[in-house]
Order: C-alpha cells, then structure tokens, then sequence
C-alpha cells in the first residue's frame, strides 16, 4: 500500500538501498531498451506508441514495464537472420 511505502522511505536504512535501484536498474534498463530500439529499427511512430510508455513503465513500475519492452519487442521488432550474423561478427 501506498501508507507501507511511505513507511519505508522514512527509514533512513530504506532510502539509500531505493534511490540506488532507481538509479542503477529503472534508468540504465531505460537507456538499454530506447537504444536497443534504435537498433533494431524501430520507426518514430512505434517509439511514440510504445517505447516511451515502456520507459515510463521502467522508470515508475521497474520490471514491469522492461518486461512489456520484451514482450513487444518479440513481436514487433524481431531481428532478421542477416542482423544476427553481423551481431556475432561483432562479437567475434
């Protein structure tokens, strides 16, 4: 409940352990799915319609909105078999 988290952010012992995986996990994982998008080609109007979202969802519901990220990803912006080999020549 929202009286539990309120609660919990006035323990000092809380705060720092919180504001560390807001900043590590919700915005690096943000940063990871806008550029995995760009790379897999995804056009302004599916950025409009849901990435942002999914960034907004990361940042305000953690894995929930890296999880939608994923789901959609999967559907929408699958890699191609020529993407995929020059990802592993990179690798290489």
């Amino acid at each position: 409940t929202m009286e539990g988290v309120v609660a919990l952010f006035r323990d000092p012992d809380v705060v720092f352990p919180a504001w560390i995986h807001y900043i590590v996990f919700d915005l690096l994982v943000s940063r990871m799915i806008v550029f995995d998008s760009v790379q897999r080609g995804a056009s302004s109007t599916f950025h409009f319609l849901a990435v942002v979202p999914c960034v907004l969802g990361t940042c305000l519901f953690g894995p929930t909105g890296f999880l939608t990220y994923m789901i959609l990803r999967q559907i929408f912006l699958p890699v191609s078999s020529s993407d995929s080999t020059s990802e592993k020549a990179k690798i290489l």
